[in-house]
């Protein structure tokens, strides 16, 4: 609570049970006699906070399994930047694992919380992005945004406390996809160079995705989604049941809707793509804007587990994947 206003902590991996599942699962318990009342009602904790814990503790150990598995070598160096390396080899630049990642870096004992100006600003801006549309929109307004902001980071440096370690997880792994993006193309010219390949390109920016029609934001998503190392398909523009394309990694498959829009995208994209993640029979869903979502739409991406990129998602990605054109 600050200055009477309630800021829940977004990154926060708690709470993944609904309140309803929570009364289903506390009313079967008592009518099998799995548990008596009495023992129900005197847990340390209530049955949600027991639930959350033993859902995030199975969520940790599938992640280090499956982690560990694609990065075998790793867990015998104590250079954290070989740690990331690893975790971008494996997830690109999807930050749902960043958590457990911040788990196992501590259960290994590599340091990813130092504090020094470039950390500190760059937690700062991580920070700003997640919460500052928010604060900005209440009544205290501008003042209050940049005052709370700055407060709730110098919490961040001062307590190190887990919940906020995704941060500094998040802050690393995107210094270092930007570290590997400008080797990767200094290599690209140097080998152009000797082989006197040189030619003029151009990457798209998010301001030439806004000129594209449907159907080339979709041929350019395909080819963000293939810089990033999925397998993309374009779907059939007649009869996709709501999906334009289909992209998979790591046995992971995941059906995308691509919105083009000049205004906010509304609830029908959400409604149309979780549908669609059953028909063809996906892992996960995705919709991705050029523009922004409406509140409600957000709301209901986030009870039916939807990934949404917005804009500024899509131009990160854009700036860390980028597709290039030549000049004509």
């Amino acid at each position: 609570m600050t200055n009477g206003h309630t800021i829940q902590h977004r990154r926060n991996v708690g709470g993944l049970i609904s309140d309803n599942d929570i009364k289903a699962l506390q009313i079967l318990l008592l009518e099998e006699k799995i548990v008596s009342e009495q023992t129900l009602y005197s847990l340390p904790f209530s049955l949600k906070e027991c639930v959350d814990l033993e859902w995030n503790f199975r969520r940790f150990k599938s992640f280090k399994i499956s982690f560990l598995d694609n990065n075998p070598n790793v867990v015998k160096s104590t250079c954290l930047e070989n740690w990331l390396d690893s975790y971008i080899d494996t997830y690109d630049n999807d930050l749902i694992y960043i958590n457990g990642f911040a788990k196992l870096l501590d259960e290994n004992k590599i340091n990813y919380t130092y504090i020094n100006n470039e950390v500190r600003q760059g937690i700062y801006e991580i920070y700003k992005k997640y919460y500052f549309e928010e604060l900005h929109e209440r009544k205290d307004g501008l003042e209050f945004a940049n005052e709370f902001i700055n407060r709730q980071v110098l919490d961040i440096f001062n307590a190190k406390k887990s919940n906020y370690k995704d941060y500094f997880i998040e802050y690393h792994l995107k210094k270092r996809l930007k570290e590997r993006y400008i080797r990767d193309l200094a290599n690209k010219y140097n080998d152009n160079i000797k082989n006197n390949k040189i030619a003029s390109y151009i990457n798209l920016s998010i301001q030439d995705i806004d000129l594209l029609s449907g159907y080339e934001f979709e041929e350019t998503l395909k080819s963000l989604f293939q810089n990033m190392g999925y397998s993309a398909k374009v779907t059939k523009s007649s009869n996709d049941q709501g999906a334009d394309l289909i992209i998979e990694k790591l046995n992971k498959k995941i059906v995308v809707q691509a919105k083009c829009y000049s205004d906010k995208v509304g609830n029908s994209a959400i409604q149309e793509v979780v549908a669609s993640q059953n028909f063809y029979k996906c892992d996960s869903c995705l919709v991705v804007t050029n523009n922004y979502f409406t509140k409600a739409a957000k709301d209901l991406a986030k009870a039916n587990y939807v990934e949404l990129w917005d804009r500024d998602k899509l131009q990160e990605n854009l700036e860390l994947y980028p597709i290039s054109q030549k000049l004509i």
